[in-house]
């Protein structure tokens, strides 16, 4: 399973992330190379001890190829089971592939909606300047208390028939 090089992080359980710099070809050799090791080994041609110095590899790796291999035999040579929904492997997988291409051009479709509608709507502001008024600050030379003394100093004092300065 070769992933994306967009596809970063953890690597699955059985995700395995193939060196980018091979091709197919390559990559193809590599997996009959195995596959004959393997079966050699299987069928008593060749010892594991040899099989591992031979391939440079692991006996961690050799076992972890070999439980690979068997698995995918056994998938593969089994009769056609039933899946959840009824269908057949082989009939499950045409039915991925007709999916795949009908989400290729539902895919496609879009694609083209996007560009339509970026060509017919132009770009511009995305809110209106009406929104709530914004609060305006008091500096400390203008605090509440600084202004009522400034208020009281400016207002002319008026005094009363008993004596007292009216307020």
């Amino acid at each position: 399973m070769a992933t994306s090089k967009a596809h970063r992080g953890r690597l699955k359980k059985d995700e395995v992330r193939l060196p980018t710099m091979l091709s197919n070809e390559e990559i193809d050799a590599m997996a009959k190379r195995r596959c004959l090791m393997l079966l050699s080994v299987l069928s008593g041609q060749s010892t594991i001890s040899r099989a591992i110095k031979d391939a440079q590899i692991s006996s961690a790796m050799y076992y972890q190829l070999e439980t690979r291999a068997l698995t995918a035999m056994l998938e593969a040579l089994a009769p056609a089971t039933k899946m959840e929904n009824g269908q057949e492997r082989s009939r499950s997988f045409s039915s991925l592939q007709a999916r795949v291409t009908h989400l290729e051009q539902e895919k496609r479709r879009l694609e083209r909606l996007l560009a339509m509608t970026t060509k017919i709507v132009k770009p511009g502001p995305m809110k209106t300047a009406m929104g709530r008024p914004t609060k305006k600050r008091r500096t400390r030379s203008t605090s509440k208390k600084s202004v009522d003394k400034q208020i009281e100093r400016d207002q002319p004092s008026t005094s009363t028939t008993d004596g007292a300065a009216a307020p």
